[in-house]
């Protein structure tokens, strides 16, 4: 009986872990780009976004190394920027030229049932839930790096 009730509670603790996979304060003040190929941000069940965590040299007019076209394989994508106070910018990007909706307001919110939402205009237009942050490499934008970069990349469900 107590090996079953053992068992039993490290598997809910493993559980709740597993289901704390990023927090609020992982997303405020940070930017991930995301595919938007045949506008998969929006229609697919599954999300995955790509942190931008690496600086490019001092000389370069882009803040982030990361090469999102190699990474993606194709120069669709959205970039999301997750600021101070629930706002998000949003952009579009494609083949190197971005499209920012500047009659729309875009915020986002991730509470304490860990749900991501973003928010056009304050309507919801999804809701996401994390299933799994891991650690990639991706390729510099710059010739001068030559290692391969390491982000973070969070996979995300679909909540409908």
């Amino acid at each position: 009986m107590t090996k079953y009730l053992v068992s039993l509670l490290l598997l809910l603790s493993s559980i709740l872990v597993q289901s704390q996979i990023i927090t609020k304060k992982d997303l405020n003040k940070s930017y991930w780009f995301t595919d938007n190929k045949d506008s998969v941000f929006f229609k697919s069940d599954t999300i995955k976004i790509i942190k931008y965590s690496n600086q490019s040299p001092e000389w370069s007019k882009t803040d982030y190394a990361e090469c999102e076209q190699e990474y993606l394989g194709h120069g669709k994508y959205i970039e999301l920027g997750f600021g101070k106070f629930k706002a998000l910018n949003y952009t579009e990007i494609y083949y190197s030229s971005s499209m920012i909706d500047l009659a729309s307001k875009y915020n986002w919110d991730f509470k304490n049932d860990l749900i991501l939402r973003i928010l056009k205009n304050n309507k919801p237009i999804c809701s996401l839930k994390p299933i799994s942050l891991k650690e990639v490499e991706i390729k510099s934008r710059f010739a001068e790096q030559k290692d391969l970069l390491k982000t973070q990349e969070l996979t995300f469900v679909r909540i409908k």
